[in-house]
C-alpha cells in the first residue's frame, strides 16, 4: 500500500473540525464529525511524524485493523500518512472507569460479561493470526451504553508479514524473548488479578515466567475461570461435626445397651439420622457451590423472593404450567403461615421458570441483538430512513417468531406485554421488556450518530 493512500467508502467527504481527546506515547487522538457519524482520528505527534518506524507502525495497525470485524473490536476506515481514522468509542478506558467505580466488578454478573467478552476479542485476534502485546486497562475502553468492551491500540501487535513491533508496556508485557499466544495471555492475567476476576491459582498459571507454563490459548484460559473448586477448608468443618457426631452417638448408643428394650431401638436410629441431616445437609449446600462460575465473588444482584402479588390470582398465566414440576418444593421457613409458605414457593417457581424463559428470548432475540451492534449497518442500509425500515421490519419478525414459537407455547402472553413494564412485577415480563428496552435504546443510538439525511 502506498502510503499516502486513503481507503474510504466516501469519495470526496470532507473532513469537519477536529477536537482533541487525548495524547499517547507517540500519538494524539482527536474527535471528529463526518456525513453526521463520529469518527475518531490517530495521529503521530510532531516529534515521530518523520520516524519511519512508526510511520510504519501505524500504517501496518491500519492494515491490521482494516481487515477485522468484530463486536468488541473498532473498525479501521480510512489512512491517511501520519493519521488514520477509526470508530469513535463512546465511553472511557478501564483505568478511568475503574476509577470512578472500584467495586464494579465484584458483581458476578458484571465480571462475566467483561471477561467474555474481552476474551472473545483476543481469541478472535488469535484465529486472524494477530498478538496485540500491548493488553492493559488503558487500551480496553467500556462503552458508557451497557459498559461493553472495547480493545483499541493495535500499534504494537504482531502479525506475518510485519515481523517488528514498536515495544508494550511494563507490568502489562510478558518477559518472552518469542512472541506466541501465551504472550497475551500474561497481560490478561495481570489485568484480571487487577480487577479480582478469577482464582488465585488461575492468575498465578497465567503470569508464570515461563511461556511453556502458562495457559497456550484463550480457550483454555477461559475453560480455568469458568471452573469453580470447592475449597478444602469449608469442607473440614462439616467433616469434623461428623466425626464428633458419630462418635458422640456411638458412646451414647454403648451406654445406654444394656438397659435399652428392642422396640425403642428404633427411635435411637430415628434421633441419629436427625442429628446427622442438618450436617449432612449443610455439606451438600457447600458441595453443591461447585457449579460453573468466572469468578470467586457472590453475586449481589437482588433475587425475587421479596416480591408481593396485588392477589391470588394476578399472576396465573400459561407460563405457571412450565414450572409445574416444582409445585412441591419445600420453603426453608417451616415455622412460617400456610399463605407465606405458599408464596415463597411460589416465586421459587417463577425463578426456575425464568431461568428456563432467558435461553428461549435470547434465542429468538439474536438476529435483531447482532442487527443493532452492526455498526456499520446503517452504511450498507443506506440511509437513515430505511436504517429504520428495516430495524422495524425485524423487530416485528422477530416478535411474531416469539410469540408462535410451537416449542414454548406458554411464552405468548409474556410476548405480547413487551411494550410495557407489566405490573405488578413479573419476573419473566421484566427480563423480556428490559431486552427490548437495552435494544431499543442502542438502536436509537446508532441512528442518533449516523445522522443521515432522509
Amino acid at each position: 500500500m502506498n502510503i499516502s493512500s486513503t481507503i474510504t467508502p466516501h469519495e470526496e467527504s470532507p473532513i469537519g473540525e477536529e477536537r482533541f481527546v487525548a495524547s499517547g506515547s507517540t500519538c494524539a487522538c482527536y474527535l471528529l464529525q463526518r456525513h453526521g457519524r463520529l469518527l475518531l482520528k490517530k495521529q503521530l505527534l510532531p516529534s515521530f511524524a518523520d520516524n519511519e518506524r512508526y510511520r510504519q507502525a501505524l500504517e501496518k495497525e491500519f492494515e491490521v485493523g482494516f481487515r477485522l470485524d468484530h463486536p468488541h473490536i473498532p473498525h479501521y476506515l480510512e489512512f491517511h500518512g501520519d493519521a488514520l481514522l477509526m470508530d469513535y468509542v463512546d465511553g472511557e478506558t478501564l483505568t478511568d472507569f475503574i476509577r470512578c467505580a472500584p467495586s464494579y466488578f465484584r458483581k458476578r454478573k458484571q465480571a462475566r460479561q467483561f471477561a467474555e467478552e474481552l476474551l472473545s476479542a483476543v481469541a478472535y485476534l488469535h484465529q486472524h493470526q494477530v498478538l496485540h502485546l500491548d493488553l492493559k486497562p488503558d487500551n480496553i475502553m467500556l462503552t458508557r451504553i451497557g459498559h461493553h468492551v472495547k480493545l483499541v491500540d493495535l500499534g504494537y501487535c504482531y502479525q506475518d508479514g510485519y515481523p517488528f513491533t514498536t515495544g508494550g508496556t511494563a507490568h502489562y508485557s510478558a518477559p518472552d524473548k518469542e512472541n506466541t499466544p501465551a504472550s497475551d495471555i500474561y497481560s490478561l492475567g495481570r489485568i484480571f488479578g487487577e480487577l479480582g476476576i478469577g482464582r488465585k491459582a488461575v492468575i498465578e498459571k497465567c503470569v508464570k515466567a515461563d511461556a511453556a507454563k502458562r495457559y497456550q490459548s484463550v480457550d483454555e484460559l477461559a475453560a480455568a475461570l469458568r471452573k469453580r473448586n470447592v475449597p478444602t477448608k469449608y469442607l473440614l468443618l462439616p467433616l469434623m461435626l461428623l466425626l464428633l457426631l458419630g462418635v458422640g452417638t456411638w458412646w451414647r448408643m454403648g451406654r445406654n445397651t444394656p438397659s435399652v428394650p428392642a422396640s425403642p431401638a428404633m427411635s435411637v436410629e430415628k434421633d441419629t439420622a436427625d442429628v446427622f441431616s442438618p450436617v449432612i445437609a449443610a455439606t451438600s449446600e457447600i458441595a453443591s457451590d461447585g457449579k460453573e462460575s468466572l469468578i470467586h465473588m457472590r453475586d449481589e444482584m437482588p433475587l425475587v423472593d421479596d416480591v408481593t402479588p396485588l392477589d391470588n390470582n394476578v399472576y396465573v398465566t400459561a407460563f405457571d404450567s412450565a414450572a409445574a414440576p416444582m409445585q412441591d418444593a419445600k420453603p426453608d421457613n417451616v415455622g412460617a403461615s400456610k399463605p407465606d409458605n405458599e408464596q415463597r414457593g411460589f416465586n421459587y417457581n417463577r425463578q426456575k421458570a425464568l431461568e428456563m424463559f432467558k435461553p428461549v428470548a435470547d434465542s429468538v432475540l439474536a438476529d435483531l441483538k447482532q442487527f443493532v451492534s452492526d455498526e456499520r449497518m446503517p452504511y450498507k442500509t443506506g440511509s437513515l430512513k430505511a436504517y429504520k425500515a428495516a430495524y422495524e421490519s425485524l423487530k416485528t419478525a422477530t416478535l411474531d417468531k416469539g410469540r408462535k414459537d410451537p416449542n414454548h407455547f406458554w411464552a405468548r402472553i409474556h410476548w405480547s406485554k413487551y411494550n410495557g413494564k407489566p405490573k405488578p412485577y413479573d419476573p419473566i415480563d421484566d427480563y423480556l421488556y428490559q431486552e427490548i428496552t437495552s435494544i431499543d435504546a442502542l438502536f436509537r443510538t446508532r441512528a442518533t450518530n449516523y445522522n443521515f439525511s432522509q
